[in-house]
Order: structure tokens, then sequence, then C-alpha cells
């Protein structure tokens, strides 16, 4: 994959601290996937990252990864995979695996989830 400068922001992108805090990641980390052309980015003329929310997609994160990154239980994020009320894949094994895509909806099921 290549970067690109000074390429029009598609529709959707997450500025570089954006994207490290969903992975739980430092900026200096991603900054340097950039660079080896691990993730595509482009750069805004004020020279800052912004990275497609489709790079985010192409990752995924165990029930306990997610629930650390939204800062739920992870028996919680498990009973929604249960219920199916975040999209997920089943492994073979019966883990869930859960698309970073995810995270933004987070606060919405927060707000569904009963106490």
């Amino acid at each position: 994959m290549t970067n690109s400068v000074l390429r029009p922001p598609p529709d959707e992108s997450l500025k570089l601290s954006e994207y490290a805090h969903a992975l739980g990641i430092s900026t200096r980390t991603a900054h340097r996937w950039i660079k080896t052309g691990r993730i595509t980015a482009h750069q805004t003329k004020g020279g800052h990252w912004r990275i497609p929310t489709s790079e985010l997609s192409q990752r995924t994160l165990t029930p306990s990864q997610f629930a650390q990154v939204i800062g739920m239980s992870p028996v919680t994020v498990r009973r929604w995979c249960q219920a199916n009320s975040i999209p997920h894949s089943t492994l073979p094994n019966g883990q869930y695996r859960i698309p970073m895509t995810e995270v933004p909806r987070a606060p919405r099921l927060r707000k569904r989830s009963p106490r």
C-alpha cells in the first residue's frame, strides 16, 4: 500500500490520534505504520495524517480487547455477541472476533444495555 500526500480525504476518515486510540496503540506506532505502508493514509494540506475508516474494518478484536477500548466489561461484550446485538464472527474454536468499525457504535449499545 502506498500513502499519498494531499489527496482529497475520503468521506469518513480518522485523525491519527483517533485511529491510535481505537486500536489501543500509541500515535507514534500508528505513524510508523503509515511510514512503512502497513496502513493507508493521506496527508492534509496542513501536514496532518488522516486514515480511512476502512482501515479499521480490516482489524478485529476479541471481546476482552473490545471491552477495554470502549470501557465496558468483557462479560457484557460477550453477552452482546451471544445475543447478536453486535456484528461479529465466530472462529472454529468458538471465540468471537469483533470488527474495529463497531467501536464508534459502542456508546449506543451501552444505552440499550439493561443494568
